[in-house]
Parts: C-alpha cells; structure tokens; sequence
C-alpha cells in the first residue's frame, strides 16, 4: 500500500508545536479537510493550520517499507520549521 500523506510536528515557539502535513495527494482542498477535521470535534490544538501542509511526490519511506520518521521530520522542518 502507498503512503498517502504523514503528520508529524515542528517545534512552534507560541504552541510548543504544531503539526505538519506532508502529502502526496489528498481527496479534497486543504481547507475542506481542515473543515471536515472540526467537525469531527478534534481539539483545535490537533487541526494543522493550512499553511502546513507540504506536497511532496513521494512520502520518505525505509528499505523496510516502514515510514522514515526522520526524513519526514526533515522535510517539515524545511518548509514549516521556525525559520523556514
């Protein structure tokens, strides 16, 4: 199975963090999942803000075929990290 998107999160000096999404592609905008995610009464603190989310044509994955947590957060800190 294909790995379609993967959160993980960046430091954030106001929250401590926030989440980031990093997608290959999604089945809506980013502001109807973002939509769809309230209404489903998740903790605000929980919603990615729609500038964090990063397109990428494919999601870090190891030789295992296990998600690659490092390079996941590598590629979050570039685009949405404290100075990027």
């Amino acid at each position: 199975a294909t790995i379609r998107l993967a959160v993980t999160a960046v430091p954030d000096s106001s929250r401590g963090e926030r989440l980031v999404v990093v997608y290959r592609d999604l089945p809506c905008t980013i502001e109807d999942l973002i939509k769809r995610l309230a209404a489903t009464g998740v903790p605000k603190l929980w919603l990615p803000s729609s500038n964090c989310f990063v397109q990428v044509p494919e999601i870090p994955i190891l030789g295992t075929g296990k998600l690659d947590l490092r390079a996941l957060k590598q590629v979050a800190l570039e685009h949405c990290g404290e100075g990027g």
